[in-house]
């Protein structure tokens, strides 16, 4: 089992809803859908992450729901359609996912496909139910074709005259079973009960009987299990049949995967472990997870012949013998299971497993919270049992007693009446039946949910459907959740720690300590991967009505320091640091130590007094002077209110704070300038130069040994990186994290990626404005940084490839996950950790190697076109490395590079799955082969020293978001370099983000914008003279000439053309596009169009333009002649004094347009460089 990869579907808590039992919201004593949604931002806030919605379908409720006449339509008690969308809807605004049974080894005999075939031998659907002829005995009598017995008793065969044959119903007489051998059969599932709901925007189905379909097509009779009944158990002929595997494939390949991460749960009864693992491994498929029934099925269950008076009893041991057989299914695996006590099939678990005593029910469940929610699996809680709901009572003599006629589940109710006609009415049998009843029958977990103390417990107005339990008033929902003992805001607790501590509850491995112990049920949870590898979680859960001792092993108690004799001695300065201290004031002696506190002194002229003056008034903030004697880390805040992608950098400091903390270092944080893409003006390009000097000089001007630099949005990675080599202090980043992706119709949107598709389609009119607006509001559902291989999600996969950040998690967490934080805390301590090590400062951590790693990262992630600027400004503050490494080296490197990271823009997937895929370290060891393993990185290791020390083993979803290098994405050079007349010092187009792959080699003629002015107004004119074979040009948009080079590089395709469908163009600036941006798009076109020499600058619409990619050619195919006359024109032009009267301006803004250089060498200014 391991923790590297959590699915949505893994580290999720489902919730399920037996809506009939759930909420009334119009008071006709049914619940319904609309109760259902109402309820929603409560179960959101209980920390549920998956609604599973039981049968909703329409049906006549033979079987509550689970007999289906219209997959698509609604059963009218419960709402409409439309009352299923909004409900889905709200699930996703929530930030949950949804899904619905899937029940399709039978339906309704009310289905219209079973009426059409049982009207006929010869129709179109004769055959789409499992139809055999009667046996004739030597008397002439008609029989079943066999001595099946159905799962809820009787015979599994029901005889139609109208054609002399037996259907075949393994539950209800009403339930007819389809016959998944005709082809046609299948595509109708597949279309009317799968397509229909994932096109609705479902999340996935929990699979009714998912291993029924195929049965042993001979119908041989059953062997005898029960002596002297007619009819026998049979699932060894309908469970697990020979076809099960191939229909399940099929169903796979040919729906499922259309629609991507579909979670499928599968109820796999009577299935052997070793057979339950071949539907969930990696390599079929077939299911995500199962239900494993081996601990809820302690006492019998449904269909195996044992009858409700039959139920038989079982201890602690085979309690927890259970559980071990459980969690160990999957050890060593990549297969998966849930976790679960209750659904609408069981008894409830406090009843079952524990006790329902009122002195002890709060207590006993909470226990069965802990116990849920540190096992390995994804967890299910069934409705009412987060307050810890109970089966009906048992009968006590009174008038108010719970009676059969109480009862409405068919299954208990035949089972009752079977031994009402077997004993001939005997009361004590009959006593037995129902005893039996209340304690494993499924009516217990269908009793209508505890809402308030109200009458019917708020469940309804009306009269329920179904009898309310006897406790309403005292065990509900309201009063719970003002009470922070309850049991529900335990489980609320609980669910919170159970995601917090993923690695060790969700992911750890499992072990018993006391198996036979009778009373008390204990084992450890250990973590082997992870952020918490090697810890050990310890679970007690006692089931006695007694207190018992608790035996810790001695590896517990070597970790326990209540032993120690300095445990309570308090942290009072040591004669060491007192002397230290003395020294400070000792005005005989030079300071000299250039640590903490002491270094950068502000020049007064006296250094003692320049320390006892900054002691002044930093002691102000409460700081001793033990304290200031520690090593000082500075830790860089980039929040502000207009940056979301930084939104979570106050936790990510106080995270921060407990490492350095916690490894004798005292944190410092300081404020540096925020940019956001979205909230600089003219563009954020414009601010990343000054924000590098920010750093920079902060970096210098303070008295911090150490720097975290916190960012995540854009410009802010490489502004860092830029300052901070400049300092030369030793660095650490810490990347905030992206967001998470958004979902719009049950269809994953994120930022920006999906920003730029559905704007491009909102312009064709292929959306309108309302869609437009409710998608505005899904593509950035949370803080973080864009969750696409975007320039920010780029810089943070470079920065890893530099050695800089946490190789598994530093680039990839989500910015809002538990795992974000403990980046966090890691980095702090590895920051007191690194002032020990030698050459740690960044101008000696960083070489040529670390670099071209870089480079290699940068092609095999299909990254954003902006690093390239980046990288050559970051490459070019680095004194033994500018001028080694251009652009002709990032274009070499890609011929030698495969993209292998199937995300958008380049792909299809988002930030959160490659985080999920391995991340970066799974990527590293795929390129392991390409890279120079010699270069070090920040924990004093070389590169393929620690690629050695941390493997990474591969698993079906990793290789299908990280690509080998024999099967990749793209073959070569996901970003190229291309040079030519204009663009002699090159430009960059990342190919693999083509639309249009014909459009990399093409010739056509110029369209030409001036400026994004020019742009602005005429683009949608049906006047422009353009067609889907012209090239777009833009000028006027980089470094200098807009100025900030703003991201307008993905020149819009004209409204006449888009309307027309067209979706991609060749298109040529010298501006920037957005990292997320997808197309066939040439940029950075150095010199630019503001420099008079430039060949960009005079090109003119109609000229014929020539590109290709992979000759890495762009020409204009005018003659030279002519090129030069139109330069020399331009020079002798009003523009060429315009531009030049431009460099007089005051200001930053006088200071940039003077000194920032052109995009092949990174847009810096020349002064910032090493070489000046």
């Amino acid at each position: 089992m391991t923790a590297s990869k959590p699915n949505w579907w893994k580290t999720g808590t489902a919730y399920q809803i037996w809506p009939m039992s759930y909420k009334d919201s119009n008071g006709d004593g049914i619940g319904d859908i609309p109760g259902a949604t109402s309820t929603l931002p409560y179960l959101r806030d209980l920390g549920i992450d998956i609604i599973w919605l039981s049968p909703m379908y329409d049906s006549p409720q033979k079987d509550y729901g689970y007999d289906i006449s219209n997959y698509e339509e609604i059963y009218p008690p419960f709402g409409t359609l439309k009352d299923m969308d909004d409900m889905i809807a709200e699930c996703h605004r929530l930030g949950m996912k949804i899904i619905l049974d899937l029940v399709v080894n039978h339906t309704s005999d009310q289905h219209a496909w079973f009426k059409e075939s049982v009207s006929s031998r010869s129709n179109d659907k004769a055959d789409w139910y499992i139809w055999k002829d009667p046996k004739i005995d030597a008397d002439g009598k008609r029989h079943p074709p066999n001595n099946w017995q159905s799962v809820f008793r009787g015979s599994a065969w029901e005889y139609v005259s109208a054609r002399d044959q037996y259907y075949l119903h393994l539950f209800t007489i009403e339930q007819p079973d389809l016959n998944w051998e005709n082809d046609a059969v299948r595509k109708a599932i597949y279309k009317s009960a799968i397509e229909f709901w994932l096109d609705r925007g479902v999340d996935g189905f929990r699979v009714d009987t998912a291993n029924l379909y195929s049965k042993d097509t001979t119908y041989p009779d059953a062997e005898i299990q029960f002596l002297g009944e007619e009819y026998q158990p049979a699932f060894n002929y309908f469970a697990n049949g020979p076809r099960m595997h191939e229909w399940l494939q099929e169903q796979r390949t040919t729906v499922i995967d259309k629609y991507g991460d579909i979670f499928l749960v599968g109820e796999l009864p009577h299935t052997p472990a070793d057979e339950v693992l071949k539907y969930v491994s990696a390599k079929s498929r077939e299911f995500s997870c199962v239900f494993d029934f081996e601990v809820v099925n302690l006492g019998g269950q449904i269909g195996d012949g044992v009858k409700k008076h039959q139920v038989a009893t079982h201890g602690l041991p085979e309690f927890k013998e259970a559980w071990r057989k459980s969690q160990h299914l999957i050890r060593g695996t990549d297969a998966w299971i849930t976790v679960f006590l209750e659904n609408h099939d069981q008894g409830r678990s406090l009843s079952r497993f524990a006790t329902d005593s009122p002195k002890y029910r709060e207590k006993a469940a909470k226990m069965l919270s802990i116990l849920l929610c540190t096992l390995s699996g994804t967890l299910f809680l069934f409705q009412g049992q987060e307050i810890g709901m109970t089966n009906f009572p048992i009968p006590s003599g009174k008038d108010d007693d719970w009676t059969i006629d109480d009862i409405k589940d068919i299954d208990s109710l035949n089972s009752y009446w079977d031994i009402d006609h077997q004993h001939n009415h005997d009361p004590l049998w009959l006593k037995k039946a129902f005893n039996g009843i209340q304690r494993v029958g499924r009516d217990n977990s269908r009793l209508p949910v505890q809402w308030d103390d109200s009458a019917n417990a708020g469940f309804t107005t009306g009269k329920p459907w179904m009898r309310v339990h006897d406790d309403y008033k005292s065990v509900n929902v309201k009063s719970q959740l003002s009470d922070p003992k309850s049991p529900l805001n335990f489980y609320k607790k609980m669910l919170k720690l159970r995601k917090e501590y993923s690695d060790l509850c969700i992911f750890g491995d499992f072990d018993i300590w006391d198996k036979n112990d009778p009373d008390v049920f204990t084992f450890t949870k250990e973590s082997l991967t992870g952020g918490q590898k090697g810890q050990k979680l310890v679970v007690f859960c006692n089931f006695a009505d007694r207190g018992e001792p608790l035996h810790w092993p001695k590896v517990v108690l070597s970790m326990s320091v209540f032993g120690s004799s300095k445990a309570n001695v308090a942290p009072n300065e040591t004669d060491g640091e007192r002397t230290a201290i003395a020294q400070d004031y000792d005005l005989s002696k030079p300071i000299t130590s250039q640590m903490g506190l002491r270094a950068g002194l502000t020049s007064y002229g006296d250094a003692h007094f320049s320390l006892f003056l900054r002691k002044v008034f930093i002691k102000a903030l409460g700081y001793s002077d033990a304290a200031l004697s520690s090593p000082i880390i500075g830790i860089i805040n980039t929040y502000s209110s207009f940056n979301p992608c930084h939104s979570n950098v106050p936790q990510l400091i106080d995270a921060v704070k407990r490492g350095v903390l916690a490894s004798g270092g005292l944190p410092i944080d300081f404020p540096t300038i925020s940019i956001h893409e979205s909230f600089s003006s003219p563009t954020s390009m414009y601010l990343r130069n000054l924000m590098s000097m920010d750093t920079e000089e902060m970096i210098k001007a303070q008295p911090v040994d150490a720097v975290i630099a916190i960012g995540g949005c854009d410009k802010t990675v490489p502004a860092q990186l830029m300052g901070g080599i400049s300092a030369n202090k030793p660095l650490l980043p810490l990347i905030t994290g992206p967001m998470m992706p958004g979902s719009v119709g049950g269809v994953r949107v994120g930022a920006c990626t999906d920003c730029r598709n559905n704007w491009a389609n909102y312009r064709a009119g292929q959306i309108d404005m309302e869609e437009i607006m409710g998608i505005n509001e899904e593509l950035a559902p949370t803080g973080g940084t864009c969750g696409v291989m975007g320039t920010a999600s780029t810089m943070a996969c470079i920065t890893a490839a530099l050695g800089l950040i946490d190789l598994k998690a530093g680039a990839t967490a989500a910015a809002m996950s538990s795992a974000r934080l403990r980046v966090a805390e890691q980095t702090g301590r590895w920051s007191v950790a690194m002032l020990k090590m030698d050459k740690v400062r960044p101008q000696e951590l960083l070489t040529s190697e670390s670099f071209l790693n870089a480079i290699i990262v940068l092609q095999a992630i299909g990254g954003s076109t902006n690093a390239v600027v980046h990288l050559m400004a970051i490459i070019n503050r680095h004194p033994d490395v500018a001028g080694t490494i251009d652009l002709a080296t990032i274009d070499e490197i890609g011929r030698d590079t495969p993209l292998l990271v199937d995300l958008k823009p380049s792909g299809s997937n988002y930030m959160t799955d490659f985080h999920n895929a391995g991340g970066m370290l799974a990527l590293l060891h795929q390129l392991r082969s390409l890279l120079h393993l010699n270069a070090r990185i920040y924990t004093g290791q070389t590169l393929g020293e620690y690629l050695d020390n941390t493997p990474f083993k591969s698993f079906d979803y990793s290789r299908h978001i990280i690509r080998s290098l024999s099967d990749p994405l793209w073959p070569q050079s996901s970003l190229a370099v291309l040079f030519g007349n204009i663009c002699p010092n090159g430009a960059v187009i990342k190919q693999s983000a083509s639309k249009d792959r014909r459009l990399l080699q093409h010739r056509g003629p110029a369209c030409v914008f001036e400026n994004t002015r020019d742009l602005a107004e005429r683009i949608d004119s049906d006047a422009v003279e353009v067609t889907k074979d012209s090239v777009l040009v833009l000028k006027s948009i980089g470094p200098v000439g807009h100025p900030g080079m703003p991201e307008a590089g993905l020149i819009p395709i004209p409204r006449k053309l888009a309307t027309q469908g067209v979706t991609d163009m060749l298109r040529i600036s010298d501006g920037r596009m957005s990292g997320t941006a997808g197309g066939t798009v040439i940029l950075h076109v150095s010199p630019e169009s503001a420099q008079l020499e430039s060949v960009l600058g005079i090109v003119q619409t109609g000229d014929l333009i020539f590109c290709d990619v992979e000759a890495r050619l762009l020409i204009l195919d005018v003659p030279d002649e002519e090129i030069k006359r139109r330069i020399d024109l331009r020079n002798r032009s009003t523009e060429a004094a315009t531009l030049k009267q431009r460099s007089r301006q005051r200001g930053y803004r006088g200071l940039y347009e003077r000194d920032v250089n052109q995009a092949h060498l990174g847009c810096d200014f020349d002064f910032l460089t090493t070489q000046g």
